[in-house]
């Protein structure tokens, strides 16, 4: 787990009470910082989570940060049980009937 700040991302305080935040983007900073994290969002179908925080010293200071999480292998019933067939095989064969 890695946590990455966006660049070219900066989220301001709104002015008015029913906004939650305003997001303002140097396009050229943030265009460059999706193509360098192009394997990331096609590994994740094309999405990419950004978490808008507030610092802890400041609530006033907001900022930007997505979290890359590495995707772990599909581990099936087999794979916790490997012997699982085997067993069920005998039984099947010690069956009187």
């Amino acid at each position: 787990m890695e946590t990455v700040f966006i660049k070219g991302l900066v989220p301001k305080k709104s002015k008015f009470d029913f906004i939650v935040t305003n997001l303002h983007f140097n396009v050229k900073e943030f265009s460059e910082f999706l193509i360098e994290h192009r394997d990331y969002i096609e590994s994740n179908n094309g999405w990419l989570t950004v978490d808008v925080m507030k610092s802890k010293k400041d609530p006033d200071k907001i900022y930007a940060k997505f979290t890359k999480m590495e995707r772990r292998a599909e581990v099936s019933s087999s794979n916790h049980m490997p012997d699982r067939e085997a067993v069920k095989l005998e039984a099947e064969t010690d069956l009187p009937f």
